[in-house]
C-alpha cells in the first residue's frame, strides 16, 4: 500500500489538500473558477452541474444530470451519466480478451440478443462499472475536488485490483480533468473518459430543444474506426472525406447540417441515424507537442448562447455521440429548460444533447494490430494510466461588429487637427480609458488585442487601416471574424475627426499614413495611461504632427499580439456600458452585439453622428 500511495501522491499533489466545508444540501461538491462554476458527487465521481453566463449575461448550466445525488443510484436506467466509466470505457467485443495467452470474460450488458440475454458485449465496464458505484471523497477545496475507487479483483470479470484517482480543478474559464489508475496485483485492462451530456443552451433554447444549432470542429479527426451494425470495431481505420457527414476536420460545422443526408442512416449502427463515432486524433505529423496548446481535438459552439468550449486532451481518440438514444423521458434540472411552455417540455429529446468522449481507441484490447497495449494493458510496478483533460470555455457573441464614426470629433479652430483635451474628455466621460497618442509611421504590423475592446480617435493625417487580416499566412491564423489570412480582410480610409471602435480579437494595421512622419509617442507616459499630475495640461501641451492616434481601452488593460498569443480570451470580453463617444444613447450600446451569426466582417459606418447604419459584409 505504501507503493500506491506514495506514487499517487507524486501524480496528484493536490491529494492531501485542504478540505472544504463539504456537499450541499442535494449531496453535490460545488466548486468555482473565474466565470464557471461547477458540481460534482461521489457517485461515479459525476459532474452534475456546469454554471456559465452566455453572451447576454444568463447563466445556463449546460450539463446533463439530476437535481440530488440520490437520483442517481435510485435511476439505475441513466445514460452512463456525467460519470468516469470504468475500468474499461466503450465497448469490448464478445465480453472477451486476452492477456499473456490467458482468455477473460467479463460480465456483458450490452446489445442482447436471444442467444445472450445478458448482451453481446460489454460496455462501459459492465453493468456495474465504475460509473455506477460511489468513490471516496479524498480531497476538496473551493476550486478542486479529488475522488478515489478501488475497484477489486475479479470484479466484473476483470483480473486485479486497480486503485484510481479523479481529480477535477477549476482555474480561470478552465476545468481540468486527470485520472490516474494503478494496476496492483495483475495486469489488466485499462481505459477510462468523461462521459459528460453537454447542451450549450442549457436547454432553454426557444428555437430547437437539440442540439443541431450546435457546430462542432475536430481538426485532427481526419479518420474513424470502421464498425459494425452494434458499434464493434471490425478492425479497420477509415477515412472521413471531405464533405462528408462524418467530416468534421475540414472546418467547422453545424452537427445538423447534414441531418437528411442518406448517409447519416446506420452511421451510428444498424437502423440508427446519427454519431455514435470514434475519431482517432491525428497528431503524428505534429512530432514532438504539447497537448494543452498544440490545439483542441475539438471544439464545440452555440451561436444562439455564445458558449463555446475547447476540449483539449492527451488521448488518441474521441467519441461524439449525438444521443440518438434519448427518448424525451429524462428530466430536465430546475436550473434548465423553459419554463410553461408545451412546444418544450422539460426532458432531453432525442438529439438533445452531445456526447463528446476522450479515450483511446475502443476495443483496442482485442486489435493487436493497433498496438494499443502500452496504451491500455497495466501491470504492477509498472506506469500507471494517465487522462488529462482541459474543457476550456468562452463566449463568442453575435460578431459585434466593427464600428466605424466618421467625421465625429471636433476640429481645433483654424486647423485640421482635433483636440486631444476635447477627445480625452469625451472617452473618460463615458468610461473609456485613454492610454496612449501614437505618431504612425508609413506602416505597422498587423495586430490584435485580447483582453480589451479598442477605440481609436484620429487626430490628424490621414491613412488607410486595414481589418480582419494578418500580414502573412503565418500570423494570426485567426481572428474575430474567423480565419485572419485567407478572408482577406477589409481596407478602410481614415482620416482627421474618424473614430474607430474594435472588438476584441479584431486584427487591424494602419498603412499609408499621411504626411509621413517617424513613429513617435506624444503623451507622456509609456503609452499605457497617461502619466501626468495634470491629464488635461499634458494633453494640451501635446504638438500634433503626421497622422496620429489616440487609443482607449474599455478596462484600460491592453496587449499587442501579432501572431499566436490567447486569442480564446478575446470572446471573454464583456460588452461596455457604454459607447466611447455616444455613451449610453448609441453606437456599440444598440449595435453590439451583432445580429451577424457568421464569420463575415461586419462594419457599421455612421457620419455625423447620425446614426446610419451601413452594413457591408465581405
Amino acid at each position: 500500500m505504501f507503493f500506491k500511495t506514495a506514487v499517487v501522491a507524486a501524480l496528484l499533489p493536490s491529494v492531501f489538500a485542504t478540505k472544504g466545508k463539504g456537499p450541499d444540501k442535494d449531496g453535490k461538491y460545488w466548486l468555482s473558477g473565474d466565470g464557471i462554476k461547477a458540481a460534482f458527487i461521489p457517485y461515479g465521481a459525476s459532474i452534475t452541474n456546469l454554471l456559465i453566463d452566455d453572451q447576454y449575461g444568463i447563466s445556463r448550466d449546460i450539463v446533463a444530470g439530476f437535481d440530488n445525488a440520490t437520483h442517481y443510484s435510485i435511476d439505475k436506467g441513466h445514460p452512463h451519466l456525467g460519470g468516469v466509466p470504468g475500468r474499461y470505457a466503450n465497448r469490448i467485443r464478445n465480453s472477451t480478451f486476452e492477456i499473456d495467452g490467458k482468455d477473460y470474460h467479463v460480465k456483458p450488458n450490452d446489445n442482447p440478443t436471444k442467444e445472450s440475454p445478458d448482451g453481446a458485449d460489454t460496455l462501459h465496464g459492465g453493468p456495474d462499472g465504475w460509473d455506477y458505484r460511489n468513490f471516496t471523497v479524498v480531497s476538496y477545496t473551493d476550486s478542486s475536488i479529488t475522488f478515489s475507487i478501488v475497484d477489486p479483483d475479479g470484479k466484473e470479470g476483470f483480473p486485479g485490483e486497480v486503485v484510481s484517482y479523479v481529480t477535477y480543478t477549476l482555474e480561470g474559464m478552465d476545468w481540468d480533468i486527470k485520472i490516474v489508475a494503478l494496476a496492483t496485483t495483475k495486469k489488466t485492462p485499462i481505459m477510462l473518459t468523461s462521459h459528460t451530456y453537454w447542451n450549450l443552451d442549457g436547454f432553454s433554447n426557444n428555437e430547437t430543444n437539440t442540439v443541431s444549432n450546435h457546430s462542432l470542429h475536430m481538426p485532427y479527426g481526419g479518420q474513424r474506426m470502421d464498425v459494425d451494425n452494434i458499434l464493434i470495431p471490425t478492425g479497420d481505420i477509415i477515412a472521413n472525406k471531405k464533405g462528408s457527414v462524418n467530416d468534421f476536420w475540414s472546418k467547422r460545422k453545424m452537427i445538423g447540417d447534414q441531418e437528411n443526408n442518406e448517409d447519416l442512416k446506420n452511421n451510428c449502427g444498424f437502423n440508427c441515424t446519427g454519431y455514435d463515432t470514434c475519431f482517432t486524433v491525428n497528431r503524428g505529423q505534429l512530432g514532438n507537442y504539447d497537448w494543452r496548446t498544440e490545439g483542441p481535438v475539438a471544439s464545440l459552439s452555440s451561436a444562439w448562447s455564445g458558449i463555446q468550449v475547447d476540449i483539449y486532451s492527451d488521448q488518441d481518440a474521441f467519441q461524439f455521440y449525438s444521443c440518438t438514444q434519448q427518448k424525451g423521458d429524462f428530466p430536465l434540472k430546475r436550473t434548465q429548460g423553459l419554463k410553461d411552455n408545451k412546444d418544450f417540455p422539460r426532458t432531453i429529446p432525442k438529439y438533445g444533447c452531445v456526447v463528446l468522449e476522450v479515450q483511446d481507441y475502443i476495443d483496442g484490447i482485442n486489435h493487436p494490430e493497433w498496438m494499443r497495449d502500452q496504451k491500455q494493458i497495466f501491470e504492477p510496478g509498472g506506469d500507471p494510466y494517465v487522462l488529462q483533460a482541459k474543457y476550456t470555455f468562452s463566449l463568442k457573441g453575435g460578431k459585434e461588429p466593427l464600428l466605424h464614426y466618421k467625421n465625429v470629433l471636433a476640429k481645433r479652430p483654424g486647423t485640421t487637427h482635433c483636440d486631444p483635451v476635447e477627445v480625452w474628455e469625451t472617452f473618460t466621460k463615458n468610461g473609456w480609458d485613454v492610454e496612449w497618442i501614437f505618431r504612425y509611421p508609413q506602416t505597422q504590423l498587423s495586430h490584435f488585442h485580447s483582453e480589451a475592446h479598442e477605440c481609436m480617435a484620429v487626430l490628424s493625417g490621414t491613412a488607410t487601416i486595414r481589418f480582419g487580416a494578418g500580414d502573412t499566412s503565418d500570423d494570426l491564423q485567426e481572428n474575430t471574424y474567423g480565419s485572419s489570412w485567407e478572408n482577406g480582410g477589409i481596407e478602410l480610409q481614415a482620416e482627421a475627426g474618424d473614430v474607430f471602435v474594435i472588438p476584441a480579437g479584431v486584427a487591424h494595421k494602419t498603412h499609408n499614413t499621411k504626411p509621413e512622419a517617424e513613429f513617435k509617442l506624444l503623451s507622456p507616459g509609456i503609452g499605457h495611461g497617461i502619466e501626468a499630475d495634470d491629464p488635461r495640461q499634458a494633453l494640451g501641451e501635446v504638438e500634433l504632427s503626421g497622422y496620429t492616434m489616440m487609443g482607449a481601452y474599455n478596462g484600460g488593460n491592453w496587449d499587442f499580439v501579432k501572431r499566436g498569443g490567447d486569442y480564446g480570451k478575446s470572446w471573454r470580453v464583456r460588452k461596455p456600458k457604454c459607447d466611447p463617444v455616444f455613451g449610453q444613447d448609441g453606437g456599440l450600446v444598440k449595435s453590439w452585439p451583432g445580429d451577424d451569426k457568421d464569420a463575415d466582417l461586419e462594419i457599421v459606418q455612421v457620419e455625423n453622428r447620425e446614426h446610419r447604419r451601413n452594413s457591408s459584409k465581405l
